[in-house]
This record gives C-alpha cells, sequence and structure tokens, in this order.
C-alpha cells in the first residue's frame, strides 16, 4: 500500500510518497528503509515511473520504501534557480545534500527505522553522495543509478545565493583546481613538482589539499577540465568506508567512459558495479527498469537481510500527515 506523507525539514514542507511493506505487523522493523530523492529535476516518480515501480517492487519484498519531492520540484513548494543549467550545478555542487541528510534522519526517527539507505539516479545519486559524505547521513547503505562525475556548463549568471552551499568553493578557485590537476596528473615527478609549486600558490590550501589527494589515489584516469572534484572527492570516500554501495549504470559503450573510468580506478571494496545491457541514461528502454529492479531487490536480500513480515509503520504515518491515505495516482504519487 502506498501513503502520501508530508514531512517538514528544516523548515521547509516535503511532500513524498511511502510504499508499505505488504506483510508489515506491529513490531520493531529488522531492515533499514530506502530513501530515493528526485532524479534531477523529474518528480518523485522518476523518468517513466521508474522509482514508482522500484519502490512497489522493493515494498513487495519487505522493504519500506520512500520517495520524496526535494524543495521546489514535484509536489514539494520551495524556490529553484531560473535556468535548469543553475539547478543542475547546484545538485553538482552538493546543494541538496543538507536537506536529504536531515529527510532521511527525520524518517529514521518517525518510523522507527535502523537506518535510511539513500539512493537516486543522475542528480538523485549526486545528492546520495554528497548527504552521506558531508552531512553525516548515516546511512547504512548507498544506491546510486547513473552517477555522472562532470559539471554542467553554466553562464556566467551565478547561482542564488540562499540556494548557494554553505561549503561551496569559490567558481574561479574550483576551476584552477581541477585545470591543475587534468594537467599534472600524467606528468612526469619534475614537471608534477613544479606545477605543484605554482598552483599552490594561487589555490586556497583546502581545494589545493582535495586535488591532491585526488590526483594521488585516482591512477591513470585524466580529470577534464569540467570533472566535479568535489563530487569525485565525495564518491571516494563513502566507497571506501564500511556501508555497502549499489552501483546500475548502463554499459560503458553507451555511457560517460569518464564517469565509469571512476567508478573502475576507486575503491571497490564496499561496492557491487552492475553494468545493465541495451537500455538508456533514464534505464526506460529494453529491459532495463526489470533489471534495475531485480538487482535492487537482489542486493538489499544480500546485504540487508531478514526482510519477512514487518511491523505496520501507521503510527509514523499518522504522526507525520495525520491521517493515512493511499495515493490516487502512479504518476502523481
Amino acid at each position: 500500500m502506498r501513503h502520501v506523507l508530508q514531512i517538514r525539514v528544516k523548515g521547509q514542507p516535503l511532500v513524498g510518497t511511502y510504499h508499505e511493506p505488504a506483510n508489515a505487523e506491529a513490531g520493531a522493523s529488522r531492515v533499514p528503509g530506502v530513501l530515493f530523492v528526485n532524479f534531477g529535476q523529474t518528480p518523485r516518480a522518476g523518468w517513466g515511473d521508474l522509482t514508482a515501480h522500484v519502490g512497489a517492487r522493493l515494498a513487495d519484498a519487505g522493504y519500506p520504501v520512500f520517495r520524496f519531492d526535494l524543495p521546489g520540484l514535484g509536489d514539494s513548494p520551495g524556490h529553484l534557480p531560473e535556468t535548469i543549467e543553475a539547478y543542475w550545478r547546484y545538485v553538482q555542487d552538493g546543494g541538496e545534500g543538507a536537506v536529504t541528510a536531515e529527510l532521511s534522519r527525520e524518517l529514521r526517527q518517525r518510523f522507527r527505522l535502523p537506518g535510511v539507505i539513500l539512493g537516486g539516479l543522475c542528480g538523485g545519486a549526486i545528492t546520495a553522495i554528497f548527504a552521506a559524505a558531508q552531512h553525516r547521513a548515516e546511512a547504512p547503505g548507498l544506491i546510486l543509478l547513473e552517477p555522472v562525475f562532470s559539471l554542467t556548463p553554466v553562464d556566467d549568471e551565478p547561482v542564488p545565493g540562499a540556494l548557494r552551499p554553505a561549503n561551496g568553493a569559490a567558481k574561479g578557485g574550483l576551476g584552477a583546481v581541477k585545470a591543475m590537476v587534468g594537467q599534472t596528473l600524467r606528468m612526469g615527478k619534475d614537471q608534477i613538482a613544479t606545477s605543484a609549486k605554482k598552483a599552490k600558490a594561487i589555490i586556497p590550501s583546502p581545494l589545493f589539499s582535495m586535488a591532491k589527494a585526488v590526483r594521488s589515489r585516482v591512477r591513470f584516469v585524466h580529470l577534464p577540465a569540467d570533472a566535479n572534484v568535489g563530487l569525485i572527492s565525495a564518491y571516494r570516500k563513502v566507497a571506501a568506508g564500511s556501508a555497502p554501495l549499489l552501483v546500475l549504470t548502463v554499459t560503458t559503450s553507451r555511457g560517460n567512459p569518464f564517469d565509469h573510468d571512476i567508478l573502475r580506478h576507486g575503491p571497490r571494496r564496499s561496492v557491487t558495479w552492475v553494468e545493465i545491457p541495451e537500455t538508456n541514461h533514464m534505464f526506460v528502454i529494453g529491459g532495463g527498469r526489470k533489471a534495475v529492479c531485480d538487482n535492487m531487490e537482489r542486493w538489499l536480500g544480500e546485504k540487508f537481510p531478514g526482510a519477512g513480515p514487518q511491523r505496520r509503520l501507521q503510527e509514523g504515518v499518522r504522526a507525520t500527515v495525520g491521517a493515512v491515505r493511499p495515493a490516487a495516482d502512479l504518476v502523481r504519487a
């Protein structure tokens, strides 16, 4: 059964859908919930209703699933930049990470869950990574569909200050970092030392240290000028941790080789990476949707077993919206 929720996070009302496991029963939940945030700018149902179908499938397997619209998207009120490119850059800079981390904590508390796995496609995957790496979301796992590690070109028009992440770096400094990394990654030792001295003189120390760490750890990968250095660093942090990650992508021949290089040469200890053939970036053609559902259910069963009869979460739903009501429409819910 599905329920429409409204939860206030950081003073902002967020609207979402809760997929209640069919066999839910009273008692404490033995498995974590799964939270999916918007796939880029699309409403919470996802491209081709992918997230809605995933939620129904995982709930049938015994996992509580939540799909939420972040501020300004879908049914959630809020302000957005005027252009789609500016919004994408806001997401790529980690702008939705803090509210997503707070939302996951709120869901965990209200529904008395042992944890909340974070997931999303493209921009949603980026947000899940930043929420886990920079905002102490304490996610027991991540589900990342088609994460993109490059930045969207934008005009000189700045992202509104109210939407800019508090810890975001200046545009010029970050651009200098990316240029330095890309130029020095394959240089000889003497050339690297010379270039590093020049870069250190013009780049703020924290940014220089971050670029140096990325350069030293990402082997045999040339970082282009539009590489999202902050995201790459955040991904490496979560991938090197103990929480398991499921990464679903299209095959290299259909996807972005640079994104696959970052995954291939990054930490792999906790990462399950599956390339799905004969589909596209949104997993809406071929057998993409079924493959996504199959792989998620299999991974959850392996990493978070015990999704037998689950407790009913009616108390948490009532506390959230005042009443329980099924979602009436697949696309809207």
